[in-house]
């Protein structure tokens, strides 16, 4: 059955070494290596194409990668629920799965299905990077506590006392860092309870 005209789309199926790629209504399918060389490879192929929007599920985080080198050139991406796209999938008879036949039926989702485009957020992303450092120091620190009140010698605890100094002051400045991003985008104030609730 000839499909309607519209804008060309793509559905993108991810693992770690490779990323499966089918292109509607071209009906045009191919794999590309899912590394830097092969998303500039795709990114060509799908401005070649006239892609107007590109699908990828959201499932294991090989995803994140090409979705971002995507958006950062100019692509509309959406990242789909998995499970969405395999009831749509069913709901369309298409029981069989693997990589090929799912990057076709998510092309065919994003078709038929509105998608909200992800939008990447660097200032947020950065964020979730100093308060991971943050978690990250303050377990350091829990460390280097409870080393210390193992120390029967003076030296030995004198080192302990500096290094834990220094884990608190490293973790000062991150929290000055930390609120000041969280100023400067209204839309973390309301988040800031949580944020600042993570371990650490």
């Amino acid at each position: 059955m000839k499909m309607p005209q519209f804008a060309p789309k793509a559905g993108i199926d991810c693992s770690e070494a490779r990323l499966d790629v089918h292109i509607v209504p071209q009906d045009v399918a191919f794999s590309v290596v899912n590394d830097k060389h092969g998303w500039a490879a795709l990114n060509q192929r799908l401005t070649a194409e006239g892609v107007s929007a590109v699908g990828i599920e959201a499932s294991g985080g090989s995803e994140r990668d090409v979705a971002h080198f995507l958006l950062e050139r100019g692509q509309e991406v959406a990242l789909l629920n998995p499970l969405r796209v395999r009831q749509f999938a069913k709901a369309s008879g298409i029981l069989a799965k693997n990589d090929r036949l799912d990057a076709g039926v998510i092309a065919r989702f994003i078709t038929a299905v509105p998608c909200r485009p992800l939008v990447r957020r660097k200032h947020l992303e950065a964020l979730v990077e100093l308060v991971t450092a943050r978690s990250q120091l303050n377990d350091q620190l829990t460390v280097q506590n409870n080393q210390a009140r193992r120390r029967r010698d003076d030296l030995l605890r004198r080192l302990d006392a500096r290094r834990a100094k220094a884990l608190k002051a490293d973790i000062a400045a991150l929290d000055k860092r930390i609120t000041a991003f969280i100023k400067a985008d209204p839309a973390l104030q309301a988040k800031k309870t949580l944020l600042l609730s993570m371990k650490g």
